[in-house]
């Protein structure tokens, strides 16, 4: 995905809302810790002996921590959450569902011997009843493109095989129970390839609309440009955009209006002094309200430095609000396009008003992560949202109802692990 300065810039769609989200209801989190009563380090006993035997030398034998990571984690509404676990030793995969914001979990898990085997399971959770999951086997290669799908309309009481992915390297994203995409985005060099699939009923099949091709091989009629690389998103059956992050040179910001069959640029996104820096910089999925956009500018001009651009005509003219210097960075979470939050893992900084005034506060718990970055906030709505370290920071989730000022521990239980 993108890289730690742009954790907080990774995104989805709402659910079949006109909202696009800078960061919304499909996230990751961090490994756990092992279940109570696993050993990390077992001792082999040594053999009795004699006077005519040796005793044979106390050898150490290291055994894996049997442990869960969250690999997705999604907030639907206030209420419903969904979590995807895996296991690291057993190759066990885990879906669990709250109805109750996550006091009490219980296991929605597909009955498919695929999915507790040797599987990278790529969810996408689109409410509290309906969601998707393929079922991409670590053994799959070029031979075997195509991943199992599965569907639920029932809250994962039942699931479903409606077909195959595409690919099995694409990424889920719906904007309603029937229109949906599966992007295929690899990284060469900073350039991006990109194949886009689009399906209109639900994913039972799926139509190449896009690619993004490497030469010599040929390109469809407006597609991306292959330079930087991108980030996809869509906020309607018919509406995409797609952001860039550029080792060098400006990134841009692409529009669809034909459900991402041929791609428009959007005006330059200006940057804090005039200037995209030269050492790498990139724009967020933009958060879209009608003709009020939002999207923020990320990396290289600067200690500490970041800032958010907002529109009122749809990307035609942009006006630039720079963030507080700060001596890491900000972690950014555009809710809609008027409503911000920010974090630095010491304070939040937050506007109603698409950065007319602001307001900053020290919350309960600090939202530092492992290495001493800012934790990634992501919010349902100006006052319930979540922040959480990348995959392997192997810190815990926090869940917050008023906005930001208070933070209380998530655990997701999913069979026999309590995560985080």
């Amino acid at each position: 995905m993108c890289a730690a300065a742009m954790a907080g810039a990774v995104g989805c769609s709402t659910a079949g809302g006109p909202t696009v989200r800078a960061s919304g209801a499909q996230a990751t989190s961090g490994v756990s810790s092992p279940p109570a009563g696993s050993a990390g380090v077992s001792i082999a006993s040594g053999v009795g002996s004699s006077a005519s035997k040796p005793t044979k030398p106390t050898v150490a034998v290291e055994t894996p921590l049997n442990s869960g990571l969250v690999s997705q984690f999604a907030v639907v509404s206030p209420t419903v959450w969904w979590a995807v676990v895996q296991t690291n030793v057993t190759s066990q995969t885990f879906v669990v569902r709250s109805v109750d914001a996550g006091q009490h979990w219980h296991d929605a898990t597909p009955k498919v011997s695929g999915v507790r085997s040797d599987s990278v399971p790529d969810g996408y959770f689109l409410s509290a009843d309906v969601g998707w999951l393929a079922i991409n086997q670590l053994s799959d290669t070029a031979d075997t493109p195509a991943a199992p799908l599965y569907r639920t309309g029932d809250g994962g009481q039942s699931w479903q095989r409606i077909g195959t992915t595409p690919d099995h390297d694409c990424a889920l994203d719906f904007v309603d129970a029937v229109h949906g995409w599966c992007t295929v985005l690899v990284g060469a060099a900073g350039s991006m390839p990109v194949s886009i699939y689009r399906t209109t009923d639900g994913g039972s099949s799926w139509a190449l609309i896009s690619r993004t091709a490497v030469d010599p091989d040929p390109s469809t009629a407006g597609a991306l440009p292959f330079g930087c690389d991108k980030t996809l998103t869509f906020s309607s059956p018919t509406q995409g955009f797609a952001s860039s992050f550029c080792n060098g040179g400006e990134p841009y910001l692409d529009v669809s209006t034909d459900s991402g069959a041929h791609w428009q640029p959007l005006s330059s996104v200006p940057f804090p002094g005039g200037t995209a820096p030269s050492g790498g910089a990139g724009l967020s999925v933009p958060a879209v309200d009608g003709r009020n956009m939002a999207v923020v500018n990320l990396g290289g001009f600067g200690p500490g430095a970041s800032a958010i651009t907002s529109s009122v005509d749809g990307g035609s003219t942009w006006h630039t609000h720079p963030m507080p210097a700060t001596n890491g960075y900000w972690n950014v979470d555009l809710i809609d396009s008027t409503h911000w939050r920010a974090t630095d893992g010491h304070v939040i900084e937050a506007s109603d008003d698409a950065g007319a005034h602001w307001r900053h506060w020290t919350p309960n718990v600090s939202l530092l992560g492992q290495y001493q970055t800012p934790l990634t906030m992501h919010f349902l709505n100006p006052l319930i949202g979540w922040a959480a370290a990348d995959p392997g920071g192997n810190q815990p989730q926090w869940s917050t109802t008023d906005g930001g000022m208070t933070w209380k521990k998530i655990t997701i239980q999913a069979g026999p692990y309590a995560l985080p």
